[in-house]
């Protein structure tokens, strides 16, 4: 799949995989009706078919806002890990084996994905402090320098 230097899918790739799904709709079809099947057999394969290709691009497309969304999520999941009286360092490996747990992005997406590149951690420490800040403020105010110790 062809991805921009925003890591979104550009629209050659998309078009592609959409001329390649019809292309195999239009093949199950053609071998539907040769073989003469009825109706709701022809209706549960060709259903069966759509459902698998669009599920596999589904999964396998994560647009740079569907990472930023995931960022943030795991900075959220660090910040109740944080309030519920966990170390940072504790708090952010919780709440990224939470966030993780929750997402629809695959895994080797997530692995690709540089966490100190800005793009991915302010949004992670911005839903942490945003979260702490309105749930635990006394708390709160302990996290920036727990941050930093975290980040020697």
């Amino acid at each position: 799949m062809d991805e921009t230097s925003d890591g979104s899918v550009s629209w050659e790739s998309i078009n592609s995989i959409s001329i390649f799904r019809l292309h195999v709709l239009a093949i199950v079809m053609l071998r539907l009706k040769r073989n003469r099947m009825n109706l709701r057999n022809r209706l549960i394969a060709v259903t069966t078919v759509a459902l698998a290709l669009s599920t596999a691009h589904s999964i396998s497309a994560a647009t740079l806002q569907d990472k930023v969304r995931f960022s943030y999520s795991i900075g959220t999941q660090a910040g109740k890990q944080y309030c519920a009286n966990k170390a940072a360092q504790e708090a952010m490996e919780k709440g990224t084996a939470i966030a993780m747990g929750q997402t629809n992005i695959p895994m080797s997406v997530i692995s690709e994905m540089d966490f100190e590149d800005d793009r991915y951690a302010l949004p992670m420490i911005e839903g942490m402090i945003s979260y702490a800040i309105d749930h635990c403020p006394q708390r709160a105010k302990r996290l920036f320098p727990d941050l930093y110790k975290m980040a020697d």
